[in-house]
């Protein structure tokens, strides 16, 4: 499978179209008065906290969510990841390692993850599944984590750096039975 082109996939999760199906899912959770703010639309502080949207709801609780899309072949495959580590390399022979860095699981900010497979153009989401990332990040879940099977992804970015990113595969029994607050819809 060929590296992941970081800025072509940051751009189409980008998509306005797209970004108005997050909203739908969003408010199916949250409620219909939601307020939704993506972390372009937010304060500069809301910016340095680090989710991709900011939710309010109808009680005044604040909800920071990243949001992850994934291709529309993964569709009904029921197996997610949790990112765990990224190796970042000067170039893709990965002769020279840069730095070692912690995935989302372990530097998020996020209460919630939501993963959403999207349709081939890019637009619209088939299937969303959503997470509290409490308690996969907390140090006493790291043996249940390092139990589960690794798979590996590849990014090649613009400025020539290369990077291998170590994922722990699970699937949507694994994420129900463990976090707090799960979400699973299919269009």
């Amino acid at each position: 499978m060929r590296a992941r082109n970081f800025e072509e996939d940051l751009a189409d999760s980008n998509n306005i179209e797209l970004l108005k199906d997050w909203e739908r899912y969003i408010r199916k959770i949250f409620g219909e008065d939601a307020i939704i703010n993506w972390k372009e639309n937010c304060m500069v502080s809301q910016k340095d906290f680090g989710s991709d949207v900011l939710v309010t709801d109808k009680k005044g609780r604040k909800n920071s969510i990243d949001v992850k899309t994934r291709r529309y072949d993964y569709l009904g495959n029921g197996n997610y990841i949790l990112e765990i580590a990224h190796h970042i390399y000067t170039d893709e022979t990965r002769t020279t390692k840069k730095e070692t860095k912690a995935g989302w699981l372990y530097c998020s900010t996020s209460d919630i993850i939501l993963f959403g497979t999207v349709n081939q153009e890019k637009t619209k989401l088939l299937e969303v599944c959503g997470f509290s990332i409490i308690p996969f990040k907390e140090e006493y879940f790291k043996s249940e984590i390092s139990n589960l099977k690794s798979v590996w992804a590849s990014t090649q970015y613009q400025n020539g750096n290369f990077q291998l990113t170590l994922n722990k595969l699970v699937d949507l029994d694994f994420l129900k039975n463990n976090a707090i607050k799960f979400w699973y819809f299919k269009e």
